[in-house]
C-alpha cells in the first residue's frame, strides 16, 4: 500500500489509538501513523471529545447544534447549569442518586436563574407507581395531576430523565419522561411519569438555561445537547 500523502486522504488522529483515519482513494480506513508520508505537513488534530465535562466551572457554555457537555454533582438540592440557549431545541438527561429514608418528588428549573416569574408556568403529569418486590404489574397508584408554578416543574429528583427542552421564545416548553426512584418509610417504589411543562410567557428571552433544584441533596450528573 502506498505512503498516505495530503493529495489522497483527509485523516484525523484517534486519541484513543494513534491510528489516523480518513479517506484514501474514495474508501474510509484506518492506518498506524507510521504510514504516514513525508509530504504530509498539515497539522493533524485530535478528534473533539464526544462529551464535555464542564463540572465545577462557571463559565457560562455556549452549546452549538449537535454539541454536548456534562455537569456532575454531589449531594446538591441547587445545580447551577451555566448554559447559553437562545431559541434552539435541547436534551437533558438527569441520572441521579438521592438520600434514603425521604420521598423525592419533582424538581425545578428555573430559566434565566430567574426565581421572580410568579405564577408564569403551568405544568401537567401522569404517572404509575409500583413497588419493588410486590407481584409483576402490581400498581399502587395511577393519576393525572396538574398545576401553576412560578418555575417549570418536571421529574425526577431521584432516578433517570429525559428531557426535551424548546427555548423559543413563544415556544417555551419541557417534555420529560421520568422513571423516579421513592424512599418512602425505608421501603422503595417506583414512579413511572411522563409530563410536560409550559412558560406561557411570550415576550421573555430564554437566554441562560438555568438553574435546576430538587427537592433533597441528590448525587449526580446532568448531560445537555443541543439539537438545533
Amino acid at each position: 500500500m502506498p505512503k498516505i500523502t495530503e493529495s489522497n486522504i483527509f485523516a484525523n488522529v484517534d486519541p484513543a489509538s494513534g491510528y489516523v483515519v480518513g479517506m484514501q482513494g474514495g474508501k474510509f480506513g484506518r492506518w498506524p501513523a507510521s504510514m504516514l508520508g513525508s509530504q504530509v505537513t498539515t497539522v493533524i488534530t485530535p478528534f473533539p471529545a464526544l462529551i464535555t465535562d464542564v463540572s465545577g466551572t462557571t463559565t457560562p457554555y455556549n452549546l452549538q447544534v449537535g454539541e454536548t457537555i456534562s455537569r456532575s454533582y454531589s449531594s446538591a438540592t441547587t445545580v447551577e447549569l451555566y448554559t447559553i440557549v437562545g431559541g434552539g431545541i435541547y436534551e437533558l438527561f438527569i441520572q441521579n442518586n438521592g438520600d434514603t429514608g425521604t420521598a423525592y418528588d419533582s424538581l425545578n428549573l428555573y430559566p434565566n436563574s430567574n426565581t421572580g416569574y410568579t405564577n408564569a408556568f403551568d405544568w401537567g403529569m401522569h404517572y404509575i407507581d409500583t413497588v419493588h418486590g410486590v407481584a409483576t404489574g402490581a400498581v399502587t397508584s395511577t393519576d393525572y395531576t396538574t398545576g401553576q408554578n412560578n418555575t417549570f416543574t418536571g421529574w425526577p429528583s431521584a432516578g433517570f430523565g429525559h428531557i426535551t427542552i424548546s427555548t423559543a421564545i413563544k415556544c417555551k416548553i419541557l417534555q420529560g419522561t421520568a422513571t423516579q426512584v421513592h424512599y418512602v418509610n425505608n421501603s422503595t417504589s417506583i414512579r413511572h411519569a411522563w409530563w410536560t411543562s409550559r412558560w406561557y410567557d411570550t415576550t421573555t428571552a430564554w437566554t441562560s438555561l438555568g438553574q435546576i433544584l430538587f427537592n433533597g441533596p441528590m448525587t449526580g450528573t446532568i448531560t445537555i445537547k443541543r439539537i438545533s
